[in-house]
């Protein structure tokens, strides 16, 4: 875990995870194996977040309730450095978010998304490298997986 970097009560992160610094992690998010969070990430777990509780006339609560949402980082995905995810989404297995990517909606598996807010514009293999689709069919490059694309989801079919 790097340097200044926060993880909530009730996170959860799998093995083989690597999370640089000054990364913020709220309660609701869970990280799955091989997960790479780059240096300053930032995941928010609330959509309507408030600092004054009008039913008490207090500051509000920082803790968990019925309003916290979970978001779920699954096996392998990469968040770029200064990525931020909104809260109650899926970053999909082995997806790759570029640098400073606002993340809005959910992220297919080997999705590669990028910009603000983050929009697809290609897949990346298990490996990392991009892929190249010639009609509905990629081999990577670099490590030979191939991969199919069937309803606009991205499948490996041959390790």
């Amino acid at each position: 875990m790097g340097e200044k970097t926060y993880i909530a009560y009730d996170v959860k992160v799998g093995n083989f995870v690597k999370i640089n610094a000054f990364v913020y992690i709220p309660t609701g998010i869970i990280i799955e194996d091989k997960v790479m969070i780059s240096a300053g990430c930032i995941f928010v777990n609330d959509h309507y977040p408030r600092a004054y509780d009008t039913r008490t006339n207090k500051l509000a609560s920082s803790k968990p309730n019925e309003k916290t949402l979970d978001t779920l980082v699954c096996e392998g995905a990469t968040l770029g450095a200064g990525t931020i995810i909104l809260a109650d989404l899926r970053i999909g297995k082995y997806a790759l978010v570029g640098a400073g990517s606002v993340v809005t909606k959910s992220v297919f598996d080997h999705a590669l998304v990028v910009g603000n807010p983050a929009r697809q514009i290609g897949w990346v293999c298990i490996c990392g490298s991009k892929l190249n689709f010639e009609s509905t069919n990629s081999i990577c490059k670099s490590c030979k997986r191939s991969y199919t694309i069937i309803d606009s989801q991205c499948i490996i079919i041959k390790k």
